[in-house]
């Protein structure tokens, strides 16, 4: 059956904004293989493949931090970065009703987290670094030498970062048309504010060092912006609050020819 469709004005031009029988295309078969595989792949790689053993000279004090509990767990990191973000793009459905939105915001988000795993695993077990409570720490295994990068940093500015994007893109904070107000700009900042805080905290937990969390991350905020574009326009864009492939210009008109999210007439065949 035929989906019902919906028209509306953008500030390009008459936007079809969806088909509730058609949201879903076969090329994005592809998309979550690659997500499935960079997951398994990076969790392979943290679990099996060990660090490299760097040569550890007996007095070095870098090491020889006190051992802490994390202060922000695995579980509570996994809340920050996924949970949330996929909370928020549910509720923003209550005022724009797109399964084409929400598909792709999800599908961008797991990108972005399974890209930052991947690379941090990648890079953790190349680097072999140890982390500054070694010295103190009773298991002395694979986790214990992989302080370069930071897990938690890459993942939180991963999933923070891809949700501050997001939040950037519906309220229009670079949009030249319609500016953006600072009360609309911390809105958009204040994920990436948790992502700090997180990637601090494993300073004082003694996990890492601070060109570990730095490194971190830089990572993950590039996982973020990476995959937030593959299914978003540009921020600076008039209309980057929609989804890319969830809409298909169908004539330009005039910006000010009729009110902005106006329903109009189908355009003729």
């Amino acid at each position: 059956m035929q989906g019902v469709k919906t028209y509306y004005q953008s500030k390009a031009g008459t936007i079809l904004v969806g088909s509730e029988n058609k949201w879903w295309k076969k090329s994005y078969i592809g998309d979550y293989i690659s997500i499935a595989i960079l997951a398994i792949a990076g969790g392979l790689i943290a679990l099996l493949v060990p660090p490299y053993h760097r040569y550890l000279p007996p007095n070095d004090l870098t090491v020889r931090f006190p051992e802490r509990p994390d202060i922000i767990p695995a579980w509570l990191l996994i809340i920050f970065a996924l949970v949330l973000p996929i909370l928020v793009f549910v509720v923003f459905q209550f005022h724009h009703k797109s399964k084409h939105d929400l598909h792709h915001a999800v599908l961008g988000l797991l990108a972005s987290f399974c890209l930052a795993l991947f690379v941090t695993s990648a890079l953790k077990s190349l680097a072999g670094r140890y982390r500054p409570d070694y010295w103190y720490n009773p298991n002395k295994n694979y986790d214990s030498r992989s302080s370069f990068p930071s897990g938690h940093s890459s993942t939180s500015f991963s999933g923070l970062g891809f949700l501050s994007c997001y939040f950037s893109g519906k309220l229009h904070i670079f949009s030249r048309h319609t500016g953006g107000t600072l009360p609309r700009a911390l809105l958009a900042f204040s994920p990436i504010t948790i992502s700090f805080f997180i990637a601090v905290s494993r300073t004082m937990d003694y996990h890492h060092n601070f060109d570990d969390i730095i490194a971190g991350g830089l990572l993950g905020a590039i996982c973020a912006f990476f995959c937030y574009f593959l299914y978003y326009p540009s921020l600076f864009h008039v209309d980057s609050h929609l989804p890319k492939l969830a809409t298909v210009t169908l004539r330009e008109t005039e910006a000010d020819s009729v009110g902005a999210n106006q329903p109009l007439t189908p355009p003729s065949p």
